[in-house]
């Protein structure tokens, strides 16, 4: 798989495995344009529906255009028909090359929107074929744009779909959501059918799209009337870090009495609370929202995705999530949550007094206590899981040998291994590490 890096060449005058690729269809796209006036921005092709409609489509795949150029090329001189066949077989194969190399980019995008692979399979193509290198744009770039759009639209039909909806409103379903849990959040009850009508009519106003007044009111009807539930299962798996590990039980929130709406509305409150405890500005607000897959400012997080890669923006919202967690449930934590705006070095001696205090408790070592906490942090699958190194790191910074600093990262994880591990009676000090002990 390709990255940034790609595009930076081993050596001078050198070109990188997806620069020479692309290069192979650039030679070839310059040569259907100069000579046969083809340029994939605007060509299109006659297909027909299965209804025998017929309809014009832009190409998608590189060799959907060969079949239409049969003739012409047989009109060719032997030497030229010759460099032609040399250049198109050079380009095709480096165009499914390249398919096939970001498949997995395809994929990913595809599982955390929510939206099918094979529906962003023409945009890759789409995307190689219109790349042009002299903009001075990474490929890597240029298709993520790509797809962020995509997915845009093809959320946009489904929400149209659903709701029965004009596709310039379906886009917009996101962030109507967005604004009116923003709205009952900040009245701290639900929206009235008045006031969330309001709120609708109010954000479509000042949108560049622009409605008619009778459409703007059947939108807020419908938004009302039909809008979908907020799912919380990515949340819970984000959340509940303990969940499925051992005997661990759950925290509070999750009573089974409470209504399933008021126990949604209830667990939203506390995730947004817990934004605010952990200090978030808007922009990272926004990244923590949508990678739970929760209404959020789309138009914030669209004007942050556009200056980053896919990659960066999925590690520093798994970062950000790290901090959510350990603020989710520092409240239920009276040693360690008071940590949470800490740094390690401010930390470090009220950490250790706390692990030893929990030790003494158990009837323990603290050594073996941290050991079975980072027995724990390593096969975790939440996200505090550390790495090898970054264990090293957390194993000397809880031993006190290498001073009173630790990474960043490590440390919100440390904190909010903690955190969840003070909420729950410290679980990974169970039977079989006190029996071993």
């Amino acid at each position: 798989m390709y990255n940034q890096s790609d595009a930076q060449p081993a050596c001078d005058g050198c070109r990188t495995p997806l620069e020479q690729h692309l290069d192979r269809l650039e030679v070839l796209k310059v040569g259907l344009r100069n000579s046969f006036g083809i340029d994939f921005r605007t060509a299109s092709r006659l297909v027909h529906d299965d209804d025998g409609e017929a309809r014009s489509q832009r190409f998608h795949y590189l060799p959907e255009v060969f079949p239409f150029l049969e003739s012409r090329v047989l009109s060719l001189g032997k030497k030229r028909r010759r460099a032609y066949e040399s250049i198109k077989e050079q380009a095709v194969e480096s165009f499914w090359k390249l398919y096939s190399d970001f498949q997995p980019m395809l994929q990913a995008v595809a599982e955390s929107s929510g939206v099918d692979t094979d529906r962003l399979g023409p945009v890759l193509g789409r995307s190689l074929l219109l790349f042009d290198a002299s903009r001075r744009t990474k490929f890597v770039t240029y298709l993520e744009k790509s797809l962020r759009e995509s997915v845009k639209n093809l959320r946009g039909e489904v929400y149209a779909r659903q709701l029965g909806l004009p596709l310039s409103a379906g886009r917009l379903v996101p962030q109507i959501q967005w604004v009116l849990q923003r709205a009952s959040m900040q009245r701290g009850r639900q929206l009235s059918a008045e006031e969330s009508d309001a709120v609708v009519i109010d954000f479509l106003t000042r949108h560049r799209a622009k409605f008619s007044r009778d459409s703007m009111r059947r939108i807020a009807e419908v938004i009302r009337c039909g809008r979908r539930e907020v799912s919380l299962d990515v949340c819970h798996d984000w959340l509940e870090p303990s969940f499925g590990q051992g005997e661990c039980v759950s925290g509070p929130g999750n009573d089974g009495w409470v209504e399933e709406q008021e126990e949604r509305e209830f667990q939203l409150r506390q995730i947004h609370a817990a934004i605010e405890r952990a200090g978030f500005d808007a922009e990272e607000s926004c990244l923590v929202l949508q990678r739970l897959d929760l209404p959020h400012d789309q138009a914030h997080y669209e004007r942050v995705a556009s200056v980053v890669t896919s990659a960066s923006l999925r590690k520093r919202a798994t970062r950000l999530l790290v901090r959510l967690m350990a603020a989710r449930y520092a409240p239920q934590a009276p040693r360690f949550g008071g940590l949470l705006r800490r740094t390690s070095s401010q930390a470090a001696a009220e950490l250790r007094q706390g692990l030893a205090e929990f030790a003494v408790e158990r009837g323990c070592q603290t050594a073996a206590l941290a050991a079975e906490l980072l027995n724990w942090m390593s096969l975790s699958t939440s996200v505090y899981r550390l790495s090898i190194t970054q264990r090293g790191r957390v194993a000397e910074y809880l031993s006190g040998e290498t001073g009173t600093a630790l990474a960043s990262e490590s440390f919100q994880k440390l904190k909010a291994a903690l955190i969840e591990q003070e909420r729950l009676g410290f679980p990974c000090w169970n039977e079989n590490a006190s029996l071993s002990q």
